[in-house]
């Protein structure tokens, strides 16, 4: 079975974390998958499978909130263990499990951004508001 796995943190809505989805949805569309397994965790606010909608038609998508239909599969809100064998994918990645003949992992790096703070800056501002603060930030500070 190949699986993608990774923390509901890739979820929320930002922008970083659409463009790493955008980059999902085209590795899930190229890519050999049989089942998307998600860690949604305890502090999880309202964050749910829909914006993993229309990612592949027929995939089945499975959050640790629910038990899985997989024997040797346990889904927990931070790791995956298959086996015996844990998976615990870090931000912006997620994991490209093949569990035959023995589970192992590749894991697939879709954030592309290095710097927190672009992020922030980049999601709550407009184009508009962007080029206002950029003339704001461009002028003297007055000195008395």
């Amino acid at each position: 079975m190949k699986i993608v796995y990774f923390h509901d943190r890739l979820l929320r809505n930002i922008y970083k974390c659409a463009q790493v989805r955008n980059r999902l949805h085209r590795y899930v569309r190229s890519t050999p998958v049989d089942a998307i397994l998600v860690s949604i965790g305890s502090k999880s606010k309202g964050i749910q499978a829909m914006n993993l909608c229309g990612i592949r038609q027929g995939l089945p998508i499975y959050l640790s909130t629910h038990p899985l239909p997989f024997d040797s599969m346990k889904l927990y809100e931070d790791a995956l263990n298959i086996d015996g064998t844990v998976f615990k994918p870090v931000d912006g990645t997620v994991l490209y499990i093949d569990t035959e003949p023995t589970p192992t992992a590749t894991t697939i790096f879709l954030d592309l951004f290095s710097d927190e703070e672009f992020e922030d800056y980049h999601s709550d501002l407009s184009e508009d508001q962007l080029q206002e603060l950029s003339e704001e930030l461009r002028k003297k500070p007055k000195q008395n």
